[in-house]
């Protein structure tokens, strides 16, 4: 037996077996490469067909963790695979073809109108979120709301996958504001950042006063002459009919309205009610008199800022607990707000109150129709 495995060990004809391992090691590293290759060219061909695919899916895991993982990578195609053609159909329009679209015979706003289909309570009204599905016209609140909507229009449109019913187009759900407050508490600030961000009509009675004194009207003539000539005083049933001429006009109905400083009394606010004049929300922007003196110093609106800011204060103070006692008592729509924090702070609170008061409102108007 030694001389025999001499023989073989000595043979020439021997095979290397480092050689074909390395031999055998160049070819597995060939075939590699163009699998490799080949993979790389079949998934670029599926991306170019728009196909999902999932890369660099660990598998050093079990099979029942690795087909989890999987789902939930494929939610958009497997969950949600019924809006897969339906996705085809939806597409973002930028802002300046909203108004194009808009004008078209073709092409309508939904049934939710100006409201977002995802949260059509939310107050805040744009047209840079706008989708358009199937002819009809979506307006999304927000950026996300849009990639939802893009995600699964059917979910929010197709009654039979679970979308919202619209509210009924004969009601219309529109901001109703009010905010009281001490002087320089920043009522006129929020006034306006809740009218920009809402589309609400920012009315100050002021201006309502002045604007209708000077109409030709018979009513206004009459007015007209008790304040300028005269010089009395308005009434508060004067006020509340002025108040609700404007707010019958087209943009006040159709966009709702935020209203400053006004009830002052609770007579006026009694007058409203009786009107069917109620503020869905009430504002109380709540500050120490002090900080009142302190903003008010140097502003050219306080001249007089002793006696006359201390007047207005004093007239404030005693007649607005009244107005927010009655407004919380039997509407519970009072909302405090610490005029002292940021600017931030107070616009995102009375935006988050204004939301929910609306969606309350459209709930309920939703489910007595539906129901």
């Amino acid at each position: 037996m030694g001389e025999k495995e001499d023989f073989l060990e000595n043979h020439p004809d021997k095979p290397d077996l480092e050689e074909n391992m390395n031999a055998e090691k160049e070819k597995l590293t060939e075939m590699r490469a163009a699998d490799e290759n080949h993979l790389e060219a079949f998934v670029q061909f599926f991306k170019d067909k728009g196909v999902k695919v999932v890369e660099n899916m660990a598998t050093d895991i079990s099979t029942e963790f690795v087909f989890i993982k999987l789902q939930d990578l494929l939610k958009d195609r497997i969950h949600d695979r019924k809006d897969l053609i339906e996705r085809e159909q939806a597409q973002v329009l930028k802002v300046k073809e909203v108004p194009f679209y808009e004008k078209s015979y073709t092409y309508k706003p939904s049934c939710y109108g100006t409201n977002s289909p995802i949260s059509h309570y939310n107050p805040i009204k744009t047209k840079e979120f706008a989708v358009l599905y199937r002819q009809r016209i979506y307006y999304c609140s927000d950026e996300d709301e849009q990639k939802a909507f893009l995600q699964q229009p059917s979910k929010y449109t197709n009654a039979l996958f679970g979308a919202q019913e619209a509210v009924p187009n004969d009601l219309i759900i529109k901001p109703a504001v009010s905010v009281l407050g001490l002087p320089k508490s920043g009522k006129t600030t929020l006034c306006k950042t809740i009218a920009a961000k809402t589309g609400a009509v920012y009315l100050n009675m002021e201006e309502i006063i002045e604007a209708h004194i000077k109409r030709d009207a018979f009513y206004a003539q009459t007015l007209r002459q008790l304040t300028m000539v005269q010089g009395m005083s308005f009434e508060a049933e004067d006020l509340i009919k002025l108040l609700v001429r404007r707010l019958q006009s087209k943009d006040c109905r159709q966009n709702g309205w935020v209203i400053e400083n006004f009830p002052q009394t609770k007579e006026q606010a009694i007058l409203m009610a009786k009107c069917n004049i109620l503020p869905q929300n009430v504002f109380n922007m709540q500050m120490d008199p002090t900080v009142s003196y302190k903003r008010a110093k140097g502003n050219d609106d306080f001249d007089c800022i002793g006696d006359v800011l201390k007047q207005r204060i004093q007239t404030v103070n005693a007649n607005l607990p009244q107005v927010h006692y009655f407004f919380q008592k039997l509407y519970n729509s009072v909302q405090s707000i610490d005029a002292c924090r940021s600017r931030w702070f107070v616009e995102d609170l009375a935006m988050q109150s204004i939301q929910k008061s609306l969606k309350a409102r459209s709930e309920f108007a939703r489910d007595f129709y539906y129901n």
